[in-house]
């Protein structure tokens, strides 16, 4: 409420012709939308994560599984309640405790613990029915890749109510592919990661494909951003993994402008993800640098990397699968060099932008008509 309110001085104060929003959030909330369009002002908004539609934030049904993305009260509930460590069979089982019982507990305060689970489907409902909210009051989505427009269009918002507008790389930090800092190495392959020690982001699965094949000559680079302080149980399984095979380091992350000139050093860059990405950019950045891709066959990895023409799409879980990928890299060298040149420039921030331009002209018309 505070946030909604303060945003609304903000709007009296500013004035302005539209409004893009980026996240959806507590402070980010339906009741900020719903103030926008009180002021009959054109309201633009992104969906840039999975957090928009999934309670976890992940799109990953129990944690390891892509879901379809469709919000359902009851799935999503168990799911959620699965998430904070309710054993699966127990969590569908409080999945379906009504919501009145929730809203009636809520009621007389009770929260934490087992409240807060029997509370889960009540409290799983209205968010929902928020976020429906939030996403009418939208004129326009923005949907960085097909598969986003595709859920949310499963989730009831209209065709023509979206844009698909996929990412694009800064002006001016891109490299042409020709002029790959990389020179061709004697055999072993060089492989970098660059992401979130998470997971979603599927490291695990990389390391697990190079343990099944511990003679492979290649090397795999791992620059890793740590997201726990303190205890990280998944951090200390990647840390013993990587001390497990010499063939593999531990790096510290590096600069965003250092991004492209890195991972040009490299045969190939490696994509794990086990969860939908709605890019991601740094795809982007590896076909700037001229570096083919090797990526999970989910989300937005398959939408922007073309199987055998410029990377490998692999099974996302499959460390078998991933592990006769690179194999496939190292006996057949004429096709890491058939990759790199079937590699085009990456899209550009510019055209974003223009993108973007033409859908703010378009809603601002559209108001100048219905005001006229």
């Amino acid at each position: 409420m505070g946030a909604a309110r303060a945003f609304d001085s903000i709007l009296e104060f500013e004035k302005p012709d539209l409004v893009h929003l980026h996240s959806y959030s507590i402070a980010v909330s339906s009741l900020l939308a719903h103030g926008v369009k009180s002021k009959s002002i054109p309201l633009v908004y992104t969906y840039h994560t999975p957090t928009t539609t999934c309670q976890r934030g992940t799109l990953l049904r129990w944690g390891n599984v892509a879901c379809d993305g469709v919000m359902r009260t009851t799935r999503c509930t168990a799911c959620s309640l699965a998430g904070l460590g309710v054993p699966r069979v127990l969590a569908e089982t409080v999945a379906h405790v009504p919501p009145a019982l929730g809203d009636l507990l809520g009621s007389r305060g009770l929260t934490g613990g087992a409240w807060t689970a029997l509370r889960m489907r009540d409290l799983t409902s209205k968010r929902q029915r928020a976020v429906r909210s939030f996403l009418q009051c939208a004129d326009r989505i923005v949907a960085p890749s097909n598969w986003v427009a595709r859920l949310l269009e499963d989730n009831g918002v209209p065709i023509e109510q979206m844009v698909v507008c996929r990412q694009g790389l800064a002006d001016g930090v891109a490299i042409s592919p020709s002029r790959s800092r990389r020179t061709e190495s004697s055999g072993s392959l060089r492989v970098a990661f660059f992401g979130r020690l998470d997971p979603t982001k599927g490291i695990h699965v990389l390391l697990d494909a190079l343990a099944r094949v511990p003679k492979l000559p290649m090397s795999l680079d791992i620059y890793g951003v740590r997201m726990a302080v303190g205890d990280d149980p998944y951090y200390a399984s990647i840390a013993n993994s990587v001390a497990q095979d010499s063939r593999v380091r531990l790096l510290p992350p590096i600069e965003n402008q250092a991004m492209i000139e890195t991972i040009a050093l490299y045969d190939v860059l490696a994509v794990p993800s086990q969860g939908l990405e709605t890019g991601p950019l740094v795809v982007l950045e590896a076909f700037a640098a001229g570096v083919p891709v090797l990526g999970s066959d989910l989300g937005g990895i398959t939408e922007r990397v073309r199987a055998d023409v410029d990377g490998l799409l692999i099974p996302p879980s499959d460390a078998t699968a991933w592990s006769n990928a690179l194999a496939r890299l190292i006996s057949d060298r004429g096709l890491l060099k058939r990759l790199r040149e079937g590699i085009v420039s990456p899209p550009r921030m510019r055209d974003v932008a223009q993108e973007m331009h033409r859908v703010y002209i378009e809603l601002l018309a559209q108001k100048a008509r219905h005001t006229a």
